[in-house]
């Protein structure tokens, strides 16, 4: 795994600005292959991750250089959040697969912010825009690589809301939580889950002890991720397995039936999310 800045991968500075003829870079690769009566396994494994990204970050830097963009895809618009210099970065992190000798990929972008205890929906207005419009960037960069039906986007978020609002017109902590997936392979046009019958705190999928209503998500996570996890090592040399999908999701078992009493549901494959 990579750690990858907004605007590209970071090299490790060989000098410092206090001391210009002191190379940091090679002192530190000096620290790290010391070994003494101190050392030990921590030590070594810190040391070995410290120069192995010093290492990766140089290369990647490399490579990141000489992939191109549609810039007019990504021409910036006034006052947008820097959320768009990570679209862009992930678009440029794509276009070096070949370089980096890879056959599947995956990426995060974490975008903070919507924790709107207060005025929620004009909040959700202004960072609704910017998400809209950098996955339609991507998407647009994606299908004029010809890597759209290659995708699977997956835009979620750690939290639900309350359903009622509170007294500053905001929605606090919850449970469940709407996610949507899109990709070119993906069978859209479809809401997967069981909507509430009853949207009130009498609801037996009220998690809460007051009127607030957070919702008993009735479904899930690893649910769709059984799915696309088949997807993603479709062709990847060997014939899946249940202990590789076991692996990947090791509670998946356990959530056949989230809620009690409100029937099972079944983990979803790779044919009921994609065409």
């Amino acid at each position: 795994m990579s750690i990858i800045g907004r605007d590209g991968p970071l090299e490790f500075p060989k000098v410092t600005r206090e001391e210009q003829w002191f190379n940091i870079e090679n002192k530190t690769a000096e620290l790290n292959a010391e070994q003494d009566g101190f050392s030990g396994i921590f030590g070594d494994m810190w040391s070995d991750v410290l120069m192995n990204g010093i290492n990766d970050g140089k290369i990647l830097s490399g490579y990141f250089k000489t992939a191109h963009v549609n810039e007019d895809i990504w021409k910036p618009v006034a006052d947008e959040a820097s959320i768009a210099r990570s679209f862009k970065t992930l678009a440029k992190m794509i276009k070096t697969r070949a370089d980096r000798k890879v056959d599947r990929d995956a990426f995060a972008i974490e975008y903070g912010g919507f924790d709107h205890h207060q005025d929620m929906k004009a909040l959700l207005k202004v960072k609704l825009i910017e998400v809209n419009r950098n996955i339609e960037r991507i998407v647009k960069q994606l299908k004029e690589d010809g890597l759209w039906d290659q995708v699977t986007i997956v835009v979620t978020s750690e939290f639900g809301r309350t359903i009622s609002p509170n007294s500053n017109n905001g929605a606090d902590h919850g449970w469940g939580g709407n996610y949507f997936v899109l990709g070119g392979g993906i069978r859209g046009g479809r809401i997967l889950g069981k909507y509430p019958s009853d949207l009130t705190s009498e609801s037996p999928l009220n998690a809460s002890r007051n009127t607030r209503t957070r919702f008993m998500p009735t479904m899930a996570w690893d649910t769709i991720w059984n799915g696309i996890a088949e997807w993603f090592s479709d062709r990847f040399g060997k014939e899946l397995t249940e202990e590789d999908l076991d692996y990947v999701l090791p509670n998946r078992k356990n959530c056949i039936n989230p809620v009690q009493g409100q029937g099972d549901v079944p983990l979803f494959n790779k044919e009921d999310l994609y065409d």
